[in-house]
C-alpha cells in the first residue's frame, strides 16, 4: 500500500487507499478496505471491478460481475442481491 500511495502522490492522483502502508492492497480490499476517502467513494470492496486468483486446483481464474460470478461476489464479501443493477454480460 506505501508503494501506491507514494506512487499516486507523486503523480498528483488520490486513491482509494487505507492509512497503513503494511498492508498489501489485495488484503485491503478483500477486508472491506476502510479509508479516508471511504466516506465519499465507499470501500475499496466497493471499488473492485475484477481479480485474477489462483483456484486451489492450480488454474489462474479472472473473476468479475461476467466471469466467476459467484467467486466475484465472494471476493467482495457481498451477495449479488445487494446491488441495484448487474451488466449484460
Amino acid at each position: 500500500m506505501g508503494s501506491l500511495n507514494l506512487a499516486a502522490y507523486q503523480n498528483n492522483l488520490e486513491i482509494i487507499s487505507g492509512g497503513q502502508d503494511s498492508v498489501g492492497y489485495g488484503g485491503y480490499a478483500t477486508g472491506a478496505g476502510h479509508g479516508a476517502l471511504g466516506p465519499t467513494y465507499g470501500m475499496g470492496a466497493d471499488n473492485v471491478l475484477e481479480f485474477q486468483i489462483v483456484s486451489p486446483g492450480g488454474d489462474i481464474l479472472t473473476i468479475n460481475e461476467c466471469q466467476n460470478q459467484d467467486l466475484f461476489w465472494a471476493m467482495r464479501g457481498v451477495s449479488p442481491d445487494f446491488q441495484l443493477s448487474l451488466p449484460v454480460c
